[in-house]
């Protein structure tokens, strides 16, 4: 008697909202007039049903109606409304019309309020991806049905999206999970494997693989945080999971190394750890790396493993090369079919071969969420509306046109493809300029599968500042190695003209430099860099491979002159050289001068004591003797230093005369009369074995370019008298004043 009820409430169902959908559209006084008249006129309501039922519509051509006019509205530009009509407001009490909504639905769509002239506009949808659109009405509205109808009619659609799904990729013993969030699926077959291999796990939780850990093996080119994610969803902690490395010597450099991941499975098994699942990558990632699928399989099956695949490479499954033979490549597969058909709002799809089924419910792979939306009604309104051979020729048209433009992009000069001519190719990777671009062919071998890349519609000004760039590196190439003060250095991850190291003089020649001279062109370098970017912000301090300082030059125009760059680099170089000379025979006078004076300090000292006995400097003893015989007056001398014409003078005339003298000063007045010459006068000027090229700290603090040349005195160098330098770290002191260096009594007594 249920059985026999339905249709007639079903059909009641049905004419009931077949009266609601005539009443959209119409003003409201007349439906309530209607609905009045409905109540009183009881005699005429037949013969008005009757009429009605002759004029309806189909309920779905008027939602795809419905549908098709608010597509076509959004997708409509119109002007901007005003800012006070787009700021948020707090919910109205009696709602707005449907006009109303729409209208600030498609302003907030085309119009954004940080870019108010940039306007945007919906992709423009075929004919399948207005009926993708239009199913999701659908399935929206069917959710009101009577919910045991509803069951039926959701697992009628997943049968038969998983029947025709496992038919089109030759994965004939296996079911369908659909999903919207992409990982959600090896998430949910993740947790049925940990089941099957962990009975208890559903009661105890993480106390019945806390023995035997169980393990997840990846690789670097799988998408960054996928593992990590399932560990998480288990909460067995980051350390379950293990990336395997690429290939390095052998195979693709994108694909996994297959016999690191049979060392690996074999050292967890002997740790008494379980090898749980392995995801292998077929044409995903960034580069589109396809794994060993063959070997995985054969290794998981070696430690009963379980194998995920992932990859735009799958879409060839359904390819017409042998479509009655079964697909080998693992036990479960992911499928991104609104990216492949170019149809939006498709459900992922996860196939799984057939399993325990007691683990397939514990893990959620049959469940069906019904509350919001029936999610496989688009899925199957869209592989209804194709059908097997329109899914098929989307696949072949999307190969052909990758195989088209990797055709094209072999023809060209500036090309270099990284990838080998596939006839099945989902992914397509090739380098710029192909001699000049190595660095930026190395950052993507490096960060595969750790950074996402996508086209980027260029400025026409930024290409020729490419190809300029690339042009130019010809040029700097051969300057740089014509100079001799200039050395070429490689940078890595740099896509720029290149770097170049400034060489002394004295280190040109040299082929293998010591430390001491490593360090002290690394200082100069850095020197350079700074001075460098006070003319040009366009200068930078790098690092070559050799992990040593170089001037990196950016990217460049067809119009610059690169010589005039390099020579400017040179005479600055040159300029900071010459300047270090100078400090270093500087800090060598004064270093000189300090010892000289220290032996004659210590020597007079030493004549005094003898001098004077030894009973002046006994306690006691002394002050008795002193007072019986005075000492005779100090003739210990201090001594001070004049750096320009590097000599070490006693400082008796300083003490006598309040006065200081530059050595070999003359007077110009008849009677302005000198002090006479210092009874100590000795010459600390370096001498020729001493390096003219040895920078101490303080070279690197001398912010100041100096103007030098000989005086004559023996290697002597006279600067300009109003430069300040720094000496060791200590006060700064003019290179034509003294320093002083005063006696030992002096400094007792100061």
């Amino acid at each position: 008697m249920e059985e026999a009820k339905a249709p007639s409430d079903s059909t009641s169902q049905n004419k009931g909202e077949n009266d609601k959908i005539d009443e959209i559209g119409k003003p409201a006084d007349q439906v309530l007039l209607g609905k009045e008249f409905g109540e009183n006129s009881k005699e005429n309501s037949m013969d008005e049903i009757e009429q009605d039922e002759e004029d309806d519509e189909d309920v779905f051509a008027t939602l795809a109606g419905f549908a098709a006019d608010i597509l076509t509205s959004i997708g409509t530009p119109a002007e901007p409304l005003e800012i006070e009509q787009r700021q948020p407001r707090p919910l109205s009490p009696n709602g707005h019309d449907l006009s109303y909504n729409i209208r600030l639905l498609q302003d907030l769509i085309t119009y954004d309020a940080e870019e108010p002239e940039v306007s945007y506009r919906p992709e423009p949808l075929d004919t399948e991806g207005q009926i993708a659109a239009i199913s999701h009405l659908l399935a929206a509205v069917v959710t009101t049905l009577e919910p045991r109808h509803l069951r039926r009619l959701a697992s009628r659609m997943v049968s038969d999206t998983s029947l025709w799904i496992s038919r089109l990729f030759r994965y004939f013993d296996s079911t369908a999970f659909l999903h919207e969030d992409g990982r959600e699926g090896i998430v949910r077959v993740a947790r049925m494997v940990l089941h099957h291999r962990y009975p208890k796990y559903a009661t105890e939780g993480y106390e019945a693989v806390y023995a035997r850990p169980p393990v997840i093996y990846t690789s670097t080119a799988v998408r960054p945080g996928l593992p990590q994610h399932i560990a998480s969803q288990f909460g067995l902690g980051i350390n379950c999971v293990r990336v395997v490395p690429c290939n390095t010597v052998i195979g693709s450099p994108v694909a996994m190394d297959t016999a690191s991941l049979d060392r690996m499975m074999a050292e967890d098994v002997t740790a008494h750890r379980k090898p749980l699942l392995v995801i292998a990558n077929a044409g995903g990632g960034v580069v589109g790396g396809v794994d060993n699928l063959s070997r995985i399989q054969e290794l998981c099956c070696k430690y009963e493993a379980w194998i995920h695949v992932e990859g735009h490479a799958l879409a060839a499954l359904t390819l017409p090369n042998a479509p009655n033979l079964p697909a080998k490549v693992g036990d479960s597969m992911t499928l991104p079919l609104s990216t492949w058909l170019g149809i939006p709002s498709l459900p992922y799809v996860t196939l799984y071969r057939d399993y325990e089924t007691a683990a397939v419910h514990t893990a959620g792979l049959t469940s069906l969420s019904l509350q919001v939306r029936l999610a496989a009604l688009p899925l199957w309104m869209t592989l209804q509306t194709l059908g097997h051979n329109g899914v098929v020729s989307r696949f072949q048209h999307a190969f052909e046109l990758s195989q088209h433009l990797q055709k094209h992009l072999a023809a060209m000069d500036h090309i270099r493809l990284l990838q080998l001519l596939d006839i099945a190719c989902g992914t397509i990777v090739f380098q710029y300029v192909e001699d000049q671009t190595n660095p930026l062919g190395q950052v993507v071998r490096r960060d595969v599968g750790s950074i996402p890349l996508e086209l980027i519609p260029m400025e026409s000004t930024g290409l020729e500042i490419l190809n300029a760039t690339v042009a130019q590196r010809k040029t700097f190439s051969e300057l740089v190695e014509s100079a001799s003060n200039l050395q070429l250095a490689e940078i890595p991850m740099w896509a720029g003209l290149g770097g170049v190291r400034y060489i002394p003089e004295i280190y040109a020649s040299q082929e293998n430099l010591p430390q001491a001279a490593r360090i002290e062109i690394n200082r100069l370098n850095e020197h350079l860099v700074s001075q460098l970017r006070n003319t040009d912000s366009a200068f930078s301090l790098g690092e070559g491979n050799d992990h040593m300082n170089c001037v990196r030059f950016g990217m460049v125009t067809s119009e610059t002159d690169i010589s005039e760059l390099l020579a400017l680099v040179i005479s600055t170089g040159k300029d900071i050289e010459t300047s270090s000379k100078f400090l270093s025979q500087m800090t060598e006078v004064v270093k000189k001068g300090i010892e000289t004076a220290t032996a004659d300090l210590q020597r007079e000292n030493d004549e005094r004591l003898w001098q004077e006995g030894i009973l002046r400097h006994v306690p006691l003893v002394s002050s008795v003797y002193n007072w019986l015989s005075p000492p005779p007056p100090p003739g210990i001398k201090g001594r001070t230093l004049d750096l320009t014409a590097g000599v070490l003078e006693s400082t008796e005339n300083i003490y006598r005369y309040h006065m200081q003298v530059r050595h070999g000063q003359t007077s110009n007045r008849t009677e302005a009369k000198l002090p006479p010459t210092p009874s100590v006068v000795t010459p600390v000027t370096p001498t020729p074995s001493t390096p003219t090229h040895s920078r101490s700290s303080s070279a690197s603090t001398h912010s100041k370019q100096i103007d030098t040349k000989g005086e004559g005195h023996g290697g002597d160098i006279a600067s300009s008298p109003k430069e300040e330098i720094k000496v060791n770290g200590t006060t700064p002191f003019s290179p034509s004043s003294s320093v002083p260096v005063p006696a030992k009594n002096e400094l007792l007594s100061s």
